[in-house]
């Protein structure tokens, strides 16, 4: 347990006190972290669907270069159109008059969970899972 230990000096009558004041760290207030946050997705094998990512605080004054990053390229890559291929890191460019840059998800499996992580500089990193699914065409 962390304490903040503050000492106040008070004169009384020509003789000098001291306080002691013992605070629980937790007690002096929670400390917002800002950072990215992403969506969890599910995703159709051999498709893909789009992703946001977001800051949890306020935004930079110039533009924020965020790098997304696939945890298991063989079952998700990444894109920063719908009509690229995927790759296992890409970056996205966070823009003061964009907050949530858009981006690709592509499942290459039919079943299980991948996830992704987004980082910055200065910023504490966000990931997400995606749920991968069959894909199939229906005719009616």
């Amino acid at each position: 347990m962390q304490v903040l230990r503050v000492i106040v000096m008070r004169y009384v009558c020509s003789a000098t006190v001291a306080l002691a004041i013992l605070v629980p760290a937790l007690m002096a207030g929670p400390v917002l972290a800002t950072g990215l946050v992403v969506t969890d997705a599910t995703v159709g094998q051999n498709l893909e669907t789009a992703g946001t990512v977001t800051l949890s605080g306020p935004v930079p004054a110039a533009d924020l270069q965020i790098t997304l990053t696939s945890n298991d390229p063989s079952r998700l890559l990444l894109s920063n159109t719908a009509d690229s291929a995927g790759s296992a890191s890409i970056v996205v460019n966070l823009q003061r008059a964009i907050r949530e840059p858009e981006f690709y998800l592509h499942g290459l499996a039919k079943s299980g969970t991948a996830t992704y992580t987004a980082s910055a500089p200065g910023f504490s990193s966000g990931t997400a899972k995606v749920t991968l699914a069959p894909s199939g065409v229906v005719i009616s």
